[in-house]
């Protein structure tokens, strides 16, 4: 490591501080910032469940596109969000999305 500009350096060794924890001179870490169950998508991965919040944003975009406005007064919110909620609520109970062929 010695061989890498310093701002790399620095750049490593604070990722290192906050998602991996400091190695500590008997070679234990101090526990991290942010610790690495929150972080690691490795089980995600293994059960196939999403690693992002994809879908959340695209509720987001589709719900903030219906109010069709930046700042909605608090009765369009919440009509809109009952309407909504209604939505979700019919296509689930018609079985939702249809599965799609991956071949």
């Amino acid at each position: 490591m010695k061989d890498y500009p310093a701002s790399a350096l620095n750049l490593a060794t604070y990722f290192e501080d906050t998602y991996i924890g400091e190695r500590l001179l008997d070679q234990s870490r101090r526990v991290p910032q942010f610790r690495i169950r929150i972080w690691n998508m490795y089980e995600s991965v293994q059960e196939e469940l999403a690693r992002t919040n994809n879908v959340v944003e695209a509720w987001h975009n589709g719900f903030q596109t219906s109010i069709a406005c930046s700042h909605p007064t608090i009765s369009i919110f919440l009509n809109d969000y009952r309407e909504s909620s209604r939505f979700r609520k019919q296509h689930n109970e018609v079985g939702g999305w249809p599965e799609e062929n991956c071949q």
